[in-house]
C-alpha cells in the first residue's frame, strides 16, 4: 500500500512512475530487471570485498602463528582477494551478454 508523499510500499520514489494499471513493455521491463541486477551486483561486490579482505587479515594471523602451508596461504589469498573480484567479473560478463542477447532479437 502506497504511503503518504507518494513512495512505494517500502518508502521509495519510483524511479520510472507509471499510470495506475499500465505495465511497462517486456523488453523495458527486461532492461530495468538487468539494471537492478548488475547495481545489485556492484553493491555486494564492495561489501564481499571489504568483508573478505579484512577477514582475510585476520585469519592470516592466525595462519601465521600456526605457521601454514602455502596451500593455505594460497587458499586464504583466493577466497579473501580474488573471490569478490572474480564474482563481480562475472555479473558484469553475464549483464553484457544479456544485453546483446536483446539487442539482436
Amino acid at each position: 500500500m502506497p504511503r503518504a508523499g507518494g513512495g512505494n510500499a517500502i518508502g521509495r520514489e519510483s524511479r520510472h512512475p507509471l499510470p495506475p494499471g499500465s505495465a511497462l513493455p517486456l523488453d523495458a521491463a527486461l532492461h530495468l530487471a538487468e539494471q537492478n541486477r548488475v547495481r545489485y551486483g556492484l553493491r555486494m561486490y564492495l561489501m564481499r570485498a571489504l568483508g573478505l579482505g579484512l577477514g582475510a587479515i585476520c585469519v592470516a594471523a592466525v595462519l601465521y602463528e600456526h605457521g601454514a602451508s602455502p596451500a593455505l596461504w594460497g587458499l586464504l589469498a583466493a577466497n579473501g582477494f580474488a573471490w569478490p573480484h572474480l564474482a563481480y567479473l562475472r555479473v558484469r560478463r553475464v549483464a553484457t551478454i544479456r544485453c546483446r542477447r536483446s539487442t539482436r532479437t
